[in-house]
């Protein structure tokens, strides 16, 4: 990885803001390919070497957060928040989302309450936070208050109407929750008019659809959305319980 570094490195004529746009290209097309690793490696070598960016530090987060190496994302995005301590209401946030996955891998209470104070501490810093909103309604959520949920993910939306996760959560809450279908299916179709490949969005329009009289469409959904994300079990799964339904 020390070899790929310095390859970049010497491409770019050591101008610190090209390799930076350099390793972050690379770092996708890595993880475009599932080479989580890899990425994680080279971006690590750059980093013993260029000390003080912020920058790098979230894109290491970022390839730990795909790891599910989700002590290191919170290493990571710290580090970055340390380096920009007036603009890291977005890291507070990323760090939250992190607890909150660590949460659910351990199943310790005490991480997703870390989560919820980060969250919280995004919000102080930038009160229009919408992500910080949404990962403050999924630990609600989780923790049954689904109402509070309901209200965060509302609140994310009303601050950032395209924010796809606030979008999802509220059709997921109308569909589970309270058996509103048609009203969540409406939901996840918004999400996918702003982004039309999103697999989450595509598999729940498929479930709730499936819950309707509108069957073909809902296996329309399943079709697109294994066409999306092939390697998603938790959508292969429900496709073929869906097949065997019928």
């Amino acid at each position: 990885m020390q070899l790929a570094y310095q390859t970049i490195k010497t491409a770019e004529q050591e101008n610190i803001p090209d390799i930076l746009a350099a390793l972050e290209q690379l770092s996708d097309i890595l993880c475009q390919v599932t080479y989580f690793s890899k990425a994680y490696e080279i971006l690590s070598t750059a980093a013993k070497d260029i000390n003080g960016s912020a920058v790098l530090h979230e894109m290491i987060a970022r390839v730990a957060f795909v790891m599910e190496d989700f002590s290191k994302c919170i290493y990571h995005n710290n580090k970055a928040a340390k380096l920009q301590p007036d603009d890291c209401s977005h890291n507070k946030s990323d760090i939250g989302l992190a607890y909150y996955r660590m949460g659910l891998q351990t199943g310790q209470n005490k991480h997703f309450e870390s989560g919820f104070k980060f969250c919280r501490e995004a919000l102080e810093l930038n009160s229009m936070n919408s992500n910080a909103m949404v990962n403050m309604g999924l630990i609600y959520k989780h923790q049954n208050g689904i109402e509070d949920a309901l209200k965060m993910f509302k609140a994310a939306k009303q601050h950032d109407a395209i924010n796809i996760a606030a979008i999802v959560n509220i059709g997921c809450i109308m569909y589970e929750e309270y058996s509103k279908f048609d009203e969540a299916a409406l939901l996840f179709l918004d999400a996918l008019e702003v982004k039309p490949d999103d697999e989450e969005a595509l598999c729940n329009l498929a479930l709730a659809l499936k819950r309707t009289s509108y069957l073909d469409y809902a296996k329309m959904a399943f079709e697109e959305a294994v066409n999306v994300s092939p390697g998603n079990t938790f959508i292969l799964t429900n496709y073929m319980m869906f097949l065997l339904e019928q």
